[in-house]
């Protein structure tokens, strides 16, 4: 019956569009028809939302929807990232017929589309991957065993031999793999000052683990990882390897590489007991310190850091003597695991290193053993089509440069400046509310609202290095990078190093305000709390998320939530710590943290409740101190889109200034209620069960909660649903920050 009505609905959607209805009344574009459609497709009418509003806004999408063979969820962010992918597709294939043509007057435009395509060409072109096999991966691995070599080394191409543990080798080592981006025992990173936000600093983070920390405590991930391991190995430092064109997914691994495997993830497991609790690293007041390179030498005796960091380092940006180091007493620890490791095990950690890092860009099959790993690890189920690899690429290497061909094709140009619109509508709510709440005193009051005022919003792309709307700007930010279309793995290595000397040189100079930092296809949007940045690509500024056309409820629902949440993580548990230039610094008083502090554990107690599915039926419990600050910025964000939406609509009722038409097919819902519609399915996911468990690590909370957590707390949606005090979404006590 559910089904039966939401078909007719949709046809009523639909002929309405086609009949036309008054402007005034009814939204009659086809983007508009569309939409309502979608929306009605996605319900479940016959579920009341005062019960379940997850299942009453996504049951059809849940009933619908199937996983991808090569994912584990479905979701409208994933779907997006399918759509955006599908648009570089054509981008980057010659003989697409969208494929954009450069003007015989723009040269740059000529080179930008050149680079692409090429990249995207040495990605495709398999038969020259199968012909160059495993060599480039091995010329690498030489290098591994050229910089650090050692007696016993069970790894081929030893060409000399020094004292086991040389002090300079490993720093050799160490300091070429920061160069290239390959995995080290730390992270470089740069970021803006702890004491001065106008400068850029080096960061140096621990890192090293090819499983996440807690993985080494589970026997069969451990086994499964070793398989993997050992067979990689074999792959390529075996005498013959594997046969190209042979589909056997397993093979025999010989005694000596499995011997080794489980040397290296042994090592792993030791260098796991040594590393910070995540909580501890994502605890500001225990990682903002800055430190000289002078006690990193004493902490790490047996490392050279004058060595690392000149041999790292460009010729035109000069060696930082301080850093901000998250972890100090990693690096002590560090140091004495170094000393009772025996260096030919070094050398094989560094070696499975690349090619963990690397073994994604040789041929089939050699790289099959990374493939298992990249499923083990991330979810992803091998093997994705092939175009979707070299798309990820591209995105990947060049991803400035396909941005400004993307949002030529993919972004109506009207976006922008609506969607700023409605970043700065927002912000004005939080303003003015910021000045009302009787919890927060007077000094609190204005230190809240003069962060508000210092943010920088970052809309679309960036503007600067590069400027994404100029082919011109795109061409000389990646004059530097050679692409070969010939030449797959080359091409990575060289884009990675390109990436890495870019960071390089963000410490010659100061913090660039305007440069984005994410790529225009991105489906995500961010607040970063050192520089006091919201950042809303392009990419997710489609719909359900936003539509220019769209009635300004369905915008505010979407795009208006995903900004209040954004500006809501600069006044979250974390956030709250910065003031407006980004400073670390206390600027809360007593009895305002005390407030604070209450109407968190109210999240805290309540997300706690909240429980997950796993494929045995067995539920699993959120951690509501883990989501907290997403669970607040949630709340909050909905809550100021909505009041934000709601003043707009209450002062122009006859829709002569703001678009709230009415959607076809939906008259009998009201704008209210399509508010909360429209934010609730950027949440409709489908997901594995088991993947679902696992999410329960990340600080988000999963999509049901985030949708029926919301709306237990939110009075606005009590009302405009006429939800009874005491039913499952109308509960009695009810928790807010902001």
């Amino acid at each position: 019956m559910a089904k039966l009505q939401i078909l007719l609905a949709i046809g009523a959607a639909l002929q309405l569009a086609v009949q036309g209805a008054p402007v005034s009344s009814v939204c009659n574009t086809p983007q508009c028809a569309l939409s309502a459609a979608n929306i009605l497709k996605d319900m479940q009418p016959s579920v009341d939302p005062c019960v379940d509003f997850s299942q009453y806004t996504c049951g059809g999408f849940y009933e619908r929807e199937q996983i991808p063979a090569d994912a584990n969820l479905i979701n409208y962010f994933s779907i997006l990232e399918d759509q955006n992918a599908d648009v570089v597709r054509s981008i980057v294939t010659p003989t697409d017929a969208k494929a954009p043509i450069a003007p015989q007057d723009d040269p740059a435009s000529q080179r930008n589309i050149k680079k692409m395509q090429d990249l995207y060409s040495s990605c495709m072109n398999e038969e020259q991957l199968v012909k160059i096999g495993r060599q480039p991966l091995e010329v690498e691995i030489r290098k591994i065993v050229e910089l650090y070599p050692v007696y016993e080394s069970n790894l081929h191409l030893v060409r000399r031999a020094l004292p086991d543990g040389d002090r300079r080798a490993l720093s050799s080592l160490l300091a070429y793999n920061m160069k290239n981006g390959f995995t080290n025992f730390f992270n470089f990173g740069v970021r803006s000052g702890v004491d001065d936000p106008s400068v850029n600093i080096m960061t140096l983070t621990e890192s090293g683990l090819g499983l996440a920390r807690s993985d080494y405590e589970r026997e069969v991930v451990v086994k499964r990882y070793q398989d993997i391991v050992g067979e990689m190995f074999y792959n390529m430092q075996g005498s013959q390897g594997p046969t190209p064109g042979n589909n056997t997914t397993t093979q025999a691994v010989p005694e000596v590489w499995a011997a080794i495997a489980k040397d290296v993830v042994d090592f792993e497991a030791s260098l796991a007991q040594i590393a910070t609790e995540a909580e501890s690293l994502n605890d500001p007041l225990k990682t903002t310190y800055i430190h000289s390179i002078s006690e990193l030498d004493q902490w790490t005796p047996s490392l050279d850091w004058k060595l690392i960091l000149e041999s790292a380092f460009p010729p035109n940006v000069s060696i930082p003597t301080t850093a901000m180091i998250l972890s100090p007493e990693y690096f002590r620890k560090l140091d004495t695991l170094l000393q009772q490791t025996k260096p030919k095990t070094i050398q094989n950690y560094f070696a499975w290193s690349v090619m963990r890092f690397l073994g994604n860009y040789i041929a089939d099959p050699y790289q099959r053993p990374v493939l298992k790993y990249n499923t083990l690890t991330m979810g992803k189920v091998p093997p994705m089509d092939r175009w979707k690899v070299c798309v990820v690429t591209v995105n990947t290497y060049l991803g400035q440069m396909a941005g400004h061909y993307f949002v030529k094709a993919a972004i109506p140009t009207e976006t922008v400046p609506k969607m700023t619109e409605i970043v700065n509508n927002v912000r004005q709510t939080y303003a003015t509310d910021f000045g009302q709440y009787q919890w927060l005193d007077n000094s609190t009051s204005k230190e809240a609202l003069d962060k508000l005022n210092a943010f920088s919003q970052k809309v679309g792309y960036s503007t600067d290095a590069p400027n994404v709307a100029l082919t011109a700007s795109v061409d000389e930010y990646y004059s530097r990078l050679t692409i070969d279309p010939l030449d797959y793995f080359g091409n990575t290595v060289r884009s990675n190093a390109f990436a890495i000397r870019e960071k390089f040189e963000r410490l010659a100079g100061p913090i660039n305000r305007i440069q984005m930092g994410v790529t225009p296809m991105t489906v995500n949007a961010d607040y970063r709390p050192s520089s006091n940045e919201i950042r809303f690509p392009a990419g997710i500024l489609q719909p359900p998320f936003f539509h220019p056309e769209h009635p300004e409820y369905l915008n505010y629902g979407g795009a208006g939530f995903i900004v209040g949440h954004e500006i809501g993580h600069g006044f979250d548990n974390r956030g709250r710590q910065f003031d407006g230039s980004g400073r670390f610094r206390d600027w809360w008083s007593n009895s305002s943290l005390t407030e604070f502090a209450t109407r968190a554990e109210c999240f805290v107690n309540q997300y706690n409740n909240f429980t997950v599915q796993g494929p045995n039926g067995t539920e699993h419990a959120m951690d509501g101190m883990k989501t907290l600050g997403e669970n607040i910025a949630d709340n909050g964000g909905i809550k100021k889109s909505y009041e934000t939406w709601l003043a707009r609509w209450k002062a122009d009722p006859t829709g002569q200034t703001y678009n709230n038409q009415r959607l076809p097919g939906l008259d009998n819902h009201t704008p209210e209620q399509l508010f909360f519609i429209s934010f609730a399915r950027l949440f409709c996911s489908k997901e594995h069960p088991a993947y679902t468990v696992s999410l329960l690590d990340d600080s988000h909370s999963p999509k049901k909660w985030r949708i029926n957590g919301v709306a237990q707390n939110s009075v606005h949606f009590a009302n405009a649903f006429q939800c009874k005090p005491g039913t499952p979404m109308n509960p009695i006590k009810k928790c807010e920050v902001w």
